[in-house]
């Protein structure tokens, strides 16, 4: 029998489009299903058939009868008001607690295997139910790049990542920095026309929907740019952290320094250095050429 269920995702960007994916299929079995997050909501123009909130306010998530409207809140990680919730004796399900959030796998296909174990979706999907405008022209080839990241520790070299773009001018590729409005003052000397700077995350959605790959640092953006369709390049420090969170509705290739960097604080401090322009380059190959 159809529920009405509030699914709350995470504070994170990339967290969030991947916690669609549960929404997704909760809808597909007839469910009705209000999301609250923040970030979908600015994307709500690519989630059209959602019903979507911003993230609970705190006087929101206090409100048990605000939450007792519906037959299940499922919480995708644990936060503290799921405990007042509880205790309030609010129907709460909170989807970390099931042992397979620790698979080594990609959390996509946790997240679908989750519906069908949980919910009794039959065939769930993998997709998360962003919907995205065809008019891109052809044989483009911009390369949108994301140089930052929330934590300054994923952020490879910026003289790497302008090398990175030079390389990929000369074969013929039109590489375009994203950067946030704050961020732009830190890129001097990188011509104007090797910059787009949005202050919305929409408008970032909008922009990726005319390039036609994406090369970045370990962050939401890769995510948002796989969920549109891009094939893409993740930088990333650690092998299982790879697996589970890279990209995954397209094509990725998740880099990592060479493998003599075999140890954990190896990978910490020297990872920057030991990731070359040319790994970097080899990998945006295979997802061009397959090669």
């Amino acid at each position: 029998m159809p529920k009405k269920i509030a699914l709350i995702l995470s504070d994170r960007l990339g967290d969030s489009l991947i916690g669609m994916v549960a929404a997704n299929n909760l809808v597909a079995q007839g469910n009705n299903v209000v999301v609250f997050n923040t970030y979908i909501h600015s994307l709500k123009a690519y989630f059209e058939q959602f019903q979507v909130q911003p993230s609970p306010t705190e006087n929101l998530q206090k409100d048990q009868v605000f939450w007792n409207q519906f037959d299940r809140v499922v919480v995708m990680f644990d936060r503290p008001f799921v405990a007042l919730l509880r205790k309030a004796q609010v129907p709460v399900e909170v989807m970390s607690d099931a042992k397979l959030f620790k698979a080594k796998r990609s959390m996509v296909s946790i997240q679908a295997e989750y519906c069908a174990n949980f919910w009794g979706v039959k065939n769930p999907t993998q997709r998360n139910g962003m919907v995205v405008p065809t008019s891109k022209a052809d044989n483009s080839k911009v390369v949108a790049i994301h140089p930052t990241s929330a934590d300054s520790f994923k952020e490879w070299p910026k003289q790497k990542f302008i090398a990175l773009a030079n390389r990929l001018k000369d074969s013929g590729f039109k590489p375009i920095f994203i950067l946030a409005p704050f961020e732009v003052r830190d890129w001097v000397g990188l011509p104007e026309d090797m910059i787009v700077s949005k202050p919305d995350l929409a408008e970032v959605a909008e922009f990726l929907t005319s390039c036609d790959y994406f090369i970045g640092s370990d962050s939401g953006i890769g995510h948002l740019a796989s969920s549109i369709g891009l094939p893409t390049v993740s930088l990333c420090i650690r092998a299982g952290t790879a697996r589970m969170w890279a990209p995954a509705w397209e094509k990725n290739e998740a880099v990592l320094a060479p493998a003599w960097l075999f140890c954990r604080p190896l990978k910490d401090k020297f990872w920057k250095q030991a990731l070359t322009v040319s790994r970097v380059l080899k990998a945006f190959n295979r997802i061009t050429h397959g090669s």
